[in-house]
C-alpha cells in the first residue's frame, strides 16, 4: 500500500457500500443514549465535540438520555453525525433514534483491584506514533510518495506542536506516568489497543483540523479499497423512505451480489433478518437498521423487501464489487441532451465517465448536463483525469501550495498508472476530446472539494455554464499516511493511518475558494415544495434545478 494518497473530498467516515446512504439534509439531529452512560461521559463528550465540531451546538440531556446536534448551514451534517458516532463508539456508547431499542450495557459494579495484565501496546509504540503525527505534514510530496526525514533523532521530540520556540512539558514522559498510574492503581482494566486508538483520535480532533482523522488498520484498508472503487457488501444505494422511515433502494450496482439475487430499484426494505425472526425497520429506526446492513465478505445479508405489495425475502452473500460513481441517461425533455450524474471521484470514475459519454453520444446527444450536486469529492488523480478530457494539452488543471510554500502545478498531459489506478491513465488523444460540446454543470451547497474543482475548472476553461446555488467551499487538500510503512522505516511495529490537511489547492484560474464556494452563473434554488425529497427520487419534470440546466444548455 502506498504511503500517502492525495485527496480532494468532503470528510466523512467511510461510507457503507453495502447500503450507501445519501448525504443527510440540514437538520436538528437527535439520538437516544443510555442515560447512565451519557451522564458518565457527558463532560468528555462536550470537550471532544467542542474541538472536533466547533461550529455545532451540542445539547446533552443526561437524565432523558438524549443528545442533540444543531447543525448550521455551512457544516456537513453527515460529517457531524459520523464524528459523533465515532466518539460515542470509543466510549462504549451506542447511539439510536429516540424510541428504538438501546444496545448498551451499564458499567459493571466496582470490584476489588486484580493483578494487572501487561497492556497490549508498548509505550514506545504510543510515543513513536504520537511524535510521528506531529511531523508528517512537513515532508509531504503529492501523489504516491515516500517520506524522507533528515535524521531518526528528529523523529523523537519532547514537546507537542510545531512552534520552534515552544516551551512545553516532556509529553512522552507525561504519557508514560499517566499510563503507569492507570496500570497500577486504576480500578478498571482497559485494553491497550483501544486506549491507543482513542488517544490518536483525540489527537486528530484537538488539532482543530476538521478534516483530520485517525484510522485503525481495518478502517484504513476499507477506505483505501473504497477510494480505489472497490467495495464489499451487496451493492445498493439507499435512502430513507420519507413516508415510512424504511430503507428505500435507489440503485442496484451492475454485477453486484444484489443484482444477481434479483433486488430491484424501488424495493423497500421493511425487515432486517428473516420474516420469521427479523426485526421491523420501523421498530429499529432507520439509523440502527442501516448499522446492521454492512458486513464482511462471505457473510450473509438477510432482509425482506416490499415490492408492489408483496413481501420478498433475501439472503445474499456479501462480496467485492465495483462501485458506481457515474450514471448517464438521455433527457426526457429533449433527446439532444445527455445527463451525467457524478456522485464522487474514485479510481474507477474516469472509465465510467468515458463509458457514459460514449453511450450518450451514440444515442445522438450533443449537449450535456453534468450533475455534481451532493458530490463530496474524492481522489485527486481521478478528477484530474476527467478534467483532462476537457482541457487543451499542457493547460493548467490545478495548483497546490503546501505548508512550506512549495507550489506544484498539475497540467493536462498524457499519464499512465498501473494497478487500481489504471483507470486514471490519460492517453494523448483523450486530452480535450469532450471540449467542444455545450456543457452545463449543476451544483448545490453539498458540491464540495473535487466536485468543486471539476466545476471551477470547466468554468475557467470557458467550457461550462454553472447552474444551481453556491457550492460548499472546500479548497484544501488532505493526504492519507500509512503508519505501518513509516513504522518499518524506524523499526517500530505500528499500524493504521492518519488523514490530515496538508495544503491549499486552486483550479486553473489560481483563485482558491476555501470557505467561499463557487457561485453559479444561473442562480436557481431547489423548489421548497420538494421538502426533504431525495434528488435521486425526483422526476426530471419536477426537478426545477435540472429543468433550468437543460434549458440553459440548449440555449448555448
Amino acid at each position: 500500500m502506498p504511503l500517502t494518497r492525495s485527496l480532494l473530498f468532503l470528510p466523512t467516515v467511510r461510507r457503507c457500500r453495502t447500503a450507501r446512504t445519501e448525504r443527510c439534509l440540514l437538520m436538528k439531529i437527535t439520538f437516544s443514549v443510555s442515560a447512565a452512560q451519557l451522564k458518565e461521559h457527558e463532560t468528555t463528550l462536550q470537550v471532544r465535540l467542542k474541538h472536533a465540531l466547533p461550529d455545532i451546538d451540542v445539547i446533552i440531556e443526561a437524565k432523558k438520555g438524549l443528545l442533540t446536534l444543531d447543525v448550521p448551514e455551512h457544516v456537513d451534517p453527515t460529517f457531524a453525525t459520523e464524528t459523533l458516532r465515532r466518539m460515542a463508539m470509543g466510549l462504549g456508547m451506542a447511539l439510536t433514534q429516540p424510541g428504538s431499542e438501546e444496545d448498551t450495557k451499564p458499567l459493571p459494579a466496582p470490584k476489588a483491584p486484580a493483578k494487572q495484565e501487561p497492556h497490549s501496546v508498548k509505550m514506545s509504540v504510543v510515543i513513536a506514533l504520537l511524535i510521528a503525527v506531529a511531523v508528517f505534514c512537513t515532508a509531504l510530496t503529492f501523489g504516491i510518495a515516500v517520506l524522507v526525514f533528515s535524521e531518526p533523532t528528529d523523529f523523537f521530540g519532547s514537546t507537542l506542536g510545531t512552534g520552534e520556540e515552544q516551551e512545553g512539558e516532556d509529553y512522552a514522559a507525561k504519557i508514560g506516568i499517566v499510563d503507569y498510574l492507570f496500570k497500577n492503581y486504576g480500578l478498571y482494566d482497559k485494553d491497550g489497543e483501544i486506549l491507543l486508538d482513542e488517544m490518536l483520535r483525540a489527537y486528530a480532533a484537538a488539532t482543530q483540523d476538521k478534516y483530520a482523522a485517525y484510522y485503525t488498520a481495518e478502517e484504513l484498508a476499507a477506505m483505501m479499497s473504497e477510494m480505489g472503487g472497490n467495495a464489499v457488501g451487496i451493492g445498493v444505494t439507499v435512502t430513507m423512505d420519507p413516508d415510512t422511515g424504511n430503507i428505500y433502494i435507489i440503485q442496484v450496482y451492475p454485477g453486484s451480489p444484489a443484482e444477481k439475487a434479483g433486488v430491484l430499484p424501488g424495493d423497500i426494505v421493511i425487515i432486517i433478518g428473516t420474516k420469521a425472526q427479523g426485526e421491523l425497520v420501523s421498530d429499529l429506526g432507520y439509523e440502527e437498521a442501516m448499522r446492521r446492513m454492512p458486513g464482511e465478505a462471505g457473510t450473509d445479508a438477510k432482509f425482506v423487501v416490499l415490492r408492489d405489495g408483496e413481501e420478498i425475502e433475501f439472503s445474499i452473500t456479501r462480496a467485492a464489487f465495483t462501485a458506481v460513481s457515474v450514471e448517464g441517461w438521455v433527457s426526457e425533455t429533449d433527446a439532444r441532451v445527455g445527463i451525467v450524474r457524478i456522485s464522487d471521484f474514485d479510481a474507477t470514475t474516469p472509465t465510467q465517465f468515458k463509458a457514459a459519454m460514449t453511450a450518450l453520444i451514440g444515442k445522438g446527444c450533443t449537449h450535456f448536463v453534468y450533475d455534481v450536486r451532493n458530490n463530496p469529492g474524492g481522489e485527486q488523480r481521478s478528477v484530474v483525469a476527467v478534467l483532462s478530457y476537457f482541457a487543451k494539452e499542457n493547460a493548467d488543471i490545478m495548483s497546490t501550495v503546501t505548508k512550506d510554500g512549495t507550489k506544484t502545478v498539475t497540467k493536462a498531459v498524457a499519464v499512465s498508472y498501473d494497478g487500481e489506478y489504471a483507470s486514471c491513465s490519460v492517453k494523448k488523444e483523450e486530452i480535450g476530446m469532450y471540449r467542444d460540446y455545450p456543457v452545463v454543470v449543476l451544483i448545490n451547497g453539498h458540491t464540495a472539494s473535487a466536485g468543486e474543482l471539476f466545476t471551477a475548472t470547466l468554468a475557467d476553461y470557458g467550457v461550462a455554464t454553472l447552474v444551481g446555488v453556491n457550492t460548499y467551499g472546500k479548497g484544501v487538500i488532505q493526504s492519507i499516511f500509512d503508519l505501518s510503512t513509516l513504522g518499518k522505516y524506524y523499526g517500530v511495529d505500528v499500524s493504521g493511518g492518519f488523514k490530515l490537511t496538508v495544503g491549499y489547492y486552486a483550479p486553473a484560474s489560481g483563485v482558491n475558494y476555501d470557505g467561499k464556494g463557487i457561485a453559479p452563473h444561473v442562480q436557481v434554488e431547489l423548489d421548497p415544495a420538494l421538502g426533504h425529497q431525495n434528488l435521486y427520487l425526483l422526476d426530471e419534470s419536477e426537478d426545477n434545478q435540472l429543468s433550468m440546466a437543460i434549458q440553459t444548455v440548449l440555449s448555448k
